[in-house]
């Protein structure tokens, strides 16, 4: 699912108004509630001020559905706005690792780095 997910990331990313796209495949939702199958995938992207590009969002997501038309099939992706999901923060980070003790702190540098 990972191979597919990045494949289909690279297709939004290739839009120069694109300034950020990632990734995620199972896991829980941002609230940490919702446990997200091993099958399933979302993908965040945010695009740069609508004052610089030469469309809206809505007419962005439009683009992108056409553009994953061949993977509905398989995918069965879904384009819509990130609280349609039930999704609320921005940005989501998880850490894995099997060593608390290395977790942790790892962890702490990370949120002081982006407070």
């Amino acid at each position: 699912m990972r191979d597919r997910t990045l494949e289909v990331e690279g297709v939004i990313r290739k839009h120069p108004e694109v300034v950020l796209a990632y990734s995620g495949v199972g896991g829980t939702d941002s609230t940490g509630t919702v446990q997200q199958e091993g099958n399933t995938a979302r993908i965040y992207v945010k695009l740069n001020h609508h004052s610089k590009r030469p469309f809206s969002t809505t007419e962005f997501k439009q683009t992108v559905r056409e553009e994953l038309k061949p993977y509905v099939k398989e995918l069965k992706p879904q384009v819509a706005d990130k609280d349609a999901f039930g999704d609320w923060a921005p940005f989501n980070l998880t850490l894995v690792g099997d060593d608390f003790a290395v977790l942790v702190p790892f962890a702490d540098k990370v949120i002081e780095k982006i407070k």
